[in-house]
C-alpha cells in the first residue's frame, strides 16, 4: 500500500502538512507547446506556489503507478531530477482507487491526514466528484500553457484564504 512509500509521522504537531498541492502532470506540468515531459515555466509556477504558501506536493497523476511498481523506472527518476532541479519535492501520493476516481482518492488522502489546513487541486480534468470541490479546485488547459501564471496566483489564492 501506499503508506510504505512514504513515512509520514502522523503522530507529531506538523506544519509541514498544513497546505496541500494535489498535482497532475499531463496537461498541468506540460502543455502543447511543451519541448519535455515537466515544462520549465510549468515548473517554475509551481515554485512559486510552494514559495508563497509553503505547500507540499501530493500526487494525483497516473504518474503515480510509477512509485506503485515499487522499481526505480526512468521516468520516476525523470519527474524527481525535473523536481530537484527546482529545488522541489515530493512529500507523498495519493492512494490509488481506480480510473477516473481522482476526487475518491483525494478525498481519502484527506481522510487519513487530518492536520491539513488548506489543500488546492491542481489538474487539467474535471473528474467525477470534483464539483463538489470546486472551491479548492484550479483547472489548468493543455492548450494554454498548463500551469499559468494566472492559474498559480489562483492556487495561491486558495491555499492562503486558511
Amino acid at each position: 500500500m501506499l503508506k510504505n512509500l512514504f513515512k509520514i509521522d502522523k503522530s507529531t504537531n506538523c506544519k509541514s502538512l498544513e497546505k496541500i498541492i494535489f498535482l497532475d502532470i499531463d496537461g498541468v506540468m506540460n502543455h502543447e507547446h511543451s519541448t519535455e515531459d515537466m515544462d520549465g515555466a510549468c515548473l517554475y509556477q509551481l515554485k512559486r506556489i510552494i514559495d508563497c504558501t509553503g505547500a507540499k506536493i501530493v500526487l494525483t497523476s497516473s504518474w503515480k503507478m510509477y512509485y506503485l511498481r515499487g522499481d526505480e523506472n526512468p521516468v520516476k527518476l525523470y519527474f524527481e531530477k525535473r523536481l530537484h532541479s527546482f529545488g522541489l519535492e515530493l512529500f507523498d501520493i495519493a492512494p490509488h482507487i481506480g480510473s477516473g476516481k481522482r476526487a475518491l482518492e483525494i478525498k481519502q488522502w484527506l481522510a487519513e491526514h487530518k492536520n491539513y489546513k488548506s489543500y488546492v487541486i491542481i489538474d487539467d480534468n474535471m473528474f467525477p466528484g470534483f464539483q463538489k470541490m470546486k472551491e479548492h479546485l484550479c483547472l489548468t488547459n493543455w492548450s494554454n500553457g498548463g500551469l499559468t501564471k494566472e492559474c498559480a496566483d489562483m492556487a495561491i489564492n486558495i491555499l492562503n484564504q486558511s
